[in-house]
């Protein structure tokens, strides 16, 4: 059975993350309003929608939902790393772009599995 409650805060969660995206562009014009009202929500926004997301996590142990997500995060990476390498940017970091969200989910999960059990 959902949980409203669950899926309302989801859904403003995202509503916040797209927000950000849309008035990242304005930061640039030093409003105090806009860059204050900007890092209110990058501060918490991400961190409580991957909280919720380990939260909603299965309770067992499951091996193969680890391996699928660490086999996806290594073929993002690799993609954004040659996407990179292509356009003459070169960059060491191991954790590109967006893939961050999905070693943080691994912890997040591994977390609450061990802690539900």
């Amino acid at each position: 059975m959902r949980d409203k409650k669950i899926d309302n805060i989801k859904g403003i969660l995202i509503y916040l993350v797209v927000l950000c995206h849309m008035i990242y562009s304005y930061t640039y014009y030093n409003s105090s309003f806009i860059v204050n009202f900007f890092s209110f929500i990058y501060v918490f926004h991400m961190l409580f929608f991957c909280i919720i997301s380990g939260y909603l996590s299965k309770n067992k142990y499951d091996f193969k939902y680890y391996f699928r997500l660490f086999i996806i995060f290594v073929l993002m990476d690799i993609s954004f790393l040659l996407y990179n390498c292509f356009n003459g940017i070169i960059s060491y970091s191991l954790v590109l772009y967006s893939s961050w969200y999905i070693i943080d989910l691994l912890i997040w999960r591994f977390i609450y599995t061990r802690v539900k059990s």
